[in-house]
């Protein structure tokens, strides 16, 4: 039997001594085996001497630093854009538990008041039916005033649109 697969670690020096030493009787009486490992051998040689010819790109180190910094620019930039929304989002829980009793309390003084101001006005209006009467003709003409411009600002867009104004 002939030791094809042992002769690569044979010749890498992997084999124990006992194999080794079957090895190499083998080899002493089997011309083939020894023809295949020296074939072996002249193909390592030649595959170290092309190894060691080759070199490396220029500026490879420069590179490989280059894409390492853009890589962890990137994870930095990931992390912030958790870490910043995070922060946000503790911010206003903080606002909200420091100044939500304060907003809360002046947006109930502003119901009182509002609804004080309403009803003042409401008993003006009820007392005064001139007051009434003036402050409706008034909202009116506000209100047709508004429409009348809304529709003059429309057309002219409308007009600026199809010459290519915009």
């Amino acid at each position: 039997m002939h030791p094809e697969e042992q002769l690569s670690a044979y010749l890498d020096g992997e084999l124990n001594p006992g194999e080794r030493l079957l090895v190499e009787k083998h080899l002493q009486i089997c011309p083939s085996c020894r023809s295949l490992l020296e074939e072996m051998k002249e193909l390592q040689l030649a595959f170290s001497m092309e190894m060691f010819s080759l070199s490396e790109p220029d500026h490879l180190e420069t590179k490989i630093m280059q894409a390492v910094a853009a890589a962890n620019t990137r994870k930095g930039i990931e992390k912030l854009g958790i870490l910043i929304p995070s922060i946000a989002g503790m911010i206003l829980i903080l606002l909200a538990i420091s100044v939500g009793p304060i907003l809360i309390h002046i947006l109930q003084r502003g119901w009182v008041v509002g609804r004080a101001l309403l009803y003042t006005l409401s008993q003006a209006l009820n007392d005064m039916p001139v007051i009434a009467v003036s402050s409706m003709i008034l909202l009116l003409a506000i209100i047709l005033g508004s429409l009348f411009m809304l529709r003059r600002l429309l057309h002219a867009a409308a007009g600026s649109e199809m010459r290519g104004d915009w």
